[in-house]
């Protein structure tokens, strides 16, 4: 019986204010350290308990399932890659200085990162550095985990259309997640 081949996963999902509906804070810093538990105890468990190794985990940096991964990526000892679509890409959160400080920690421990573009001269320019790394995350991948709720339109929706049209394994996590927010849903 051979040894399954070691697989590069990218990342994509939803920013908070999708993955926690009904909460009156999305971006609250609990609501981050949930999420960060159900990548560890689901979806990286997932992996390790059916005996898959991660030889990589590509994730954007972006705020939601990106930097949830990569920190329980980090914290189980898998290899991840911070993609990072611009240099200023912190910047817009000045208003949650304790994500802005997460974000620079988890740059500092992942494996390696790359800084995909300059920074964007205007906000359509942004959005394209956005789908441009979203793009280099599936040319990296060979399989998608995702938490998706199936919207039609934004930078999930994009990803997954992508990894569709290439062909790549798309491994959604959103199922189990609607519940196991509900049951630690703190605010």
């Amino acid at each position: 019986m051979s040894t399954p081949k070691p697989v590069k996963l990218a990342i994509t999902g939803h920013r908070p204010d999708k993955l926690f509906a009904g909460s009156s804070q999305p971006y609250h810093y609990d609501n981050y350290e949930i999420l960060v538990k159900f990548f560890e105890e689901v979806v990286w468990q997932s992996f390790k308990d059916r005996g898959i190794e991660i030889s990589m985990v590509y994730q954007g940096m972006a705020l939601g399932v990106d930097m949830a991964a990569g920190r329980a990526a980090v914290n189980c000892g898998l290899p991840v890659m911070a993609c990072i679509p611009f240099k200023s890409q912190p910047d817009a959160w000045q208003k949650n200085p304790k994500i802005q400080r997460e974000y620079h920690r988890l740059l500092a421990e992942c494996q390696s990162s790359i800084i995909l573009n300059n920074n964007p001269i205007a906000k359509w320019q942004a959005t394209q550095f956005l789908h441009e790394r979203n793009a280099y995350m599936m040319e990296q991948g060979e399989a998608v985990v995702t938490l998706y709720d199936g919207s039609d339109s934004g930078g999930t929706a994009n990803a997954i259309h992508s990894a569709k049209l290439k062909g790549m394994k798309i491994i959604n996590f959103y199922p189990l997640w609607v519940p196991y927010y509900k049951e630690r849903r703190l605010i």
